[in-house]
Order: structure tokens, then sequence, then C-alpha cells
């Protein structure tokens, strides 16, 4: 398809509503068709959800900067957990840090999990510890295993809270038996 074609082809669908033909002809031919304005208002028309994946896609592979815009504008629409295990197969966890942040308050796991694994990867434990006491929604045994071999000091402490106030059991942690009677 030429290039005039292509951006002729959206124009129409747009002007004929057909929003989910005109997402998906921008990702098709984005040299020739593709506007990040244009596009912002028309995946937020589309009837098909999977398109609104799909563009994700699209933005984390060829805009990858511009990936948490179109998610700010795709927020009620999408499901949280579907787009972190996207990002995250997709090696972008970090690209969408903003995303996360406006969704957290919604305290999902995936969500919960994909911003603490951020936090320990930049070493920011003052925002891991916020994040812990605010959102409930986590693996504190999980969490608190990936922490206690952490080179810095703070993480370990963060650790060894999560053991304590979450109830979590320690690796070397061994149960306690009953020393038997002797009668």
């Amino acid at each position: 398809m030429c290039v005039r074609r292509a951006a002729e082809l959206t124009f129409l669908y747009i002007q004929y509503d057909e929003y989910d033909s005109a997402a998906l002809t921008m990702i098709k031919h984005p040299v020739d068709a593709w506007d990040h304005g244009l596009f912002k208002d028309v995946i937020v028309k589309v009837a098909n959800l999977e398109i609104c994946y799909k563009a994700i896609e699209f933005y984390l592979e060829s805009e990858p900067l511009r990936t948490s815009e179109l998610l700010s504008v795709l927020v009620s629409r999408v499901d949280h957990t579907r787009v972190v295990n996207l990002v995250r197969k997709l090696g972008h966890l970090a690209v969408i840090k903003q995303y996360l942040l406006a969704v957290q308050e919604a305290n999902i796991l995936a969500v919960n999990t994909a911003l603490n694994e951020l936090y320990i990867e930049e070493e920011d434990y003052t925002h891991l510890r916020k994040s812990i006491d605010t959102y409930s929604n986590i693996d504190p045994l999980a969490l608190a295993r990936s922490l206690e071999t952490h080179d810095l000091v703070e993480f370990r402490r963060i650790a060894a809270y999560l053991y304590k106030v979450r109830h979590a059991t320690p690796r070397h942690a061994t149960p306690r038996h009953a020393t038997p009677r002797h009668a």
C-alpha cells in the first residue's frame, strides 16, 4: 500500500466511525498512517479490546517511550494484570512505571509486584517500604525471600519486617519439634 493510500484509508475509516479498522491500519502501516495524537484519539473508541493490547505491543516495539502516554488513555479500558503480564513478557516494565503508579491505588497483585520489582532494581528501599505498607495485595513470602540476601542492608531489613509483620516464614527457619516424653 502506498503512503497516501494508507493515510487516506485511515482518514476514511475515522470518518465512517470504523475505529477498529483505523487503529489496525495505523498499526500495520505506521510509516504511512500512524500519528501519535490521532492514534490516541482513535484507540479509545475501538470496540474490540484486543486491539488495545495490540496497540500496547505496537508501542512497546516501535515507540516505547510513549507507551505510558498510550496507557494513560487506555487506563479505564484495559485489564491491568494483563497489561503487566504483556509488558513483562516483552521485558519493558520500567517503561510503564508511571502507568503502574497511576493504577496502584487499585491494589492489584500484579501491579504491586511489578512496582516492587522496579523499586528493588532501582535500589529504592524507601518507596519499596512505602509500597509494602500502603498496598496489602502482595506475596510477602516471595518478596521477603527475594530481599533476604540483597547486598543493601535496608532491603534485608525489609525482608525481616515482612517475616515479622506479615508472618512469613524465613527459608532457614525450621519447625520446632516436640521433645518426646520419657516415662
